[in-house]
């Protein structure tokens, strides 16, 4: 995967609601630098931008005192960057090119290399390599292993084309679990009190994760054209690598969704043997399921409330259709290639074709005459999957329950 990044900018998320200024500037310049308001507050403000050396840079890391900024193109080094100044007091030689992750760890500083889909671990004094392991993605034609985070005992990478998030091992490579992503064109990651942070250029948001399932937490909408590397230091600002800094809007999700239904045989089991990873729907042909989510408030009066899948099979159509109740207890009964999530009085809301991606929104605009406050409403996605698994050329995305407000 390569990215044409013209500009790039930090956007540290202060945790104060008070923006905090990171000013200095590089003779020669390159890049920038930038600050904004805290994670989750209604608007963030107006940038600041301060020049950074590489032109175009790539994964972002935070060791507890310093940011470690690598190249995406160009000379191959990692810059040490003072958080408080944003002056450079340091440099390593990067053990290969198109940095496109960085992650710290005790006594270690783990850098990913995007083209050549190579995970190595640095000496964080010297920069001298102690241990190189795979990406899961290392074998593909085009490695797209994107960003890195270390979780206290793991490593996390992307798998862009998949969109995936994997946990790996440090020692092998090996793929521990994976949850899907919260959009296509996954970046950046970083870790941060239990949870990931997530940087997708294509929807230009920063997601709050669990780990566990994918379920997104929270969101940073509008976050720039290309956000890229992430790194969260001990006060909890966050750094963000983007393309094109401009005034960045940051939504917390704020609202209660309630997924359930998975094709993971957590509960009923696939139809076929075809289970997924947790918090989709069943496997289809492309070797995931689809995942559905809530964006926006489920509210009557404004009718805000967009639906998202991702996981569906390209070009394929996709119907949108809400229930009045959750199938046997919420666990799904076995349908097509996958589980009926959503039953009762059954309403369809629309049929689009999953874009390139696999993936397809409705709304805003999508609540029907007739629904009232208080009621729960049970939304699925059916799609069809002509090279299906089980061979009924059909599937089915997992539940996600909203209570509607007023």
């Amino acid at each position: 995967m390569t990215l044409a990044r013209t500009l790039v900018a930090l956007l540290a998320l202060a945790p104060a609601l008070s923006a905090q200024v990171i000013g200095g500037k590089y003779p020669g310049g390159g890049t920038t630098l930038a600050v904004l308001l805290p994670f989750g507050t209604p608007d963030c403000g107006t940038s600041l931008n301060v020049s950074v050396p590489p032109a175009q840079p790539g994964g972002l890391g935070m060791d507890g005192t310093h940011v470690w900024l690598g190249n995406f193109h160009g000379a191959q080094l990692l810059w040490k960057l003072d958080p408080q100044t944003g002056a450079v007091v340091g440099t390593l030689p990067a053990p290969d090119a198109h940095i496109g992750g960085i992650a710290c760890a005790p006594g270690a500083l783990w850098v990913a290399a995007e083209q050549s889909g190579m995970i190595y671990r640095l000496d964080p004094t010297t920069g001298a390599v102690q241990h190189v392991i795979p990406s899961p993605t290392a074998s593909d034609a085009d490695p797209d292993g994107a960003g890195l985070a270390w979780d206290g005992a793991a490593l996390w990478q992307a798998d862009y084309r998949r969109s995936l998030l994997m946990r790996l091992s440090p020692q092998t490579g090996q793929v521990l679990w994976s949850i899907p992503a919260p959009a296509h064109g996954v970046c950046g990651l970083s870790w941060v009190d239990g949870k990931l942070l997530v940087a997708c250029f294509a929807s230009r948001g920063i997601y709050q994760v669990d780990p566990t399932n994918g379920l997104i937490l929270g969101l940073c909408a509008n976050a720039g054209q290309f956000p890229w590397g992430l790194a969260v230091d001990p006060s909890g600002s966050t750094w963000v690598a983007d393309s094109n800094t401009g005034r960045v809007r940051l939504e917390p999700t704020g609202y209660d969704v309630s997924r359930y239904c998975f094709g993971d045989d957590t509960g009923t089991p696939c139809p076929c043997g075809n289970p997924s990873v947790s918090g989709a729907g069943c496997a289809n042909s492309t070797g995931v399921g689809a995942l559905l989510d809530a964006d926006g408030a489920p509210s009557l009066t404004s009718d805000a409330l967009v639906m998202r899948a991702r996981g569906l099979v390209p070009g394929e159509p996709a119907l949108l259709f809400a229930g009045a109740n959750a199938v046997n207890g919420g666990l799904g009964a076995q349908f097509g290639d996958g589980l009926r999530c959503a039953g009762g009085t059954v309403l369809r809301l629309g049929t689009l074709a999953a874009d390139a991606w696999g993936e397809a929104s409705w709304g805003p605009g999508l609540l029907p005459a007739g629904w009232a406050a208080g009621e729960t409403r049970y939304f699925q996605v059916r799609y069809r999957d002509p090279n299906g698994p089980c061979g009924s050329g059909f599937n089915g995305s997992n539940g996600c329950a909203q209570v509607l407000v007023p």
